[in-house]
């Protein structure tokens, strides 16, 4: 279930996903993702899994901010 979108300044396209607990990044005219951010269908709140992602930032710099806020009440 997406939640957070955000197309930073190459265009591309930044998902979170509360559902899945994954966070995806598609390049421009791409219909599969070039990243994805944690494992699909499994919570958690070590670095490597989210638990209900919200939204996500990208900055100038390129990197990359994920809010992970409805269980674990953080950013990574």
């Amino acid at each position: 279930m997406p939640h957070g979108l955000t197309i930073d300044r190459h265009d591309n396209l930044w998902i979170t996903d509360v559902g899945l607990h994954q966070a995806f990044k598609f390049k421009p005219g791409e219909l599969e993702p070039t990243l994805i951010f944690g494992e699909r269908f499994v919570p958690g709140s070590d670095p490597k899994h989210f638990c209900k992602p919200t939204s996500i930032a990208v900055a100038s710099t390129g990197e990359i901010f994920i809010a992970d806020g409805y269980c674990n009440s953080r950013i990574l």
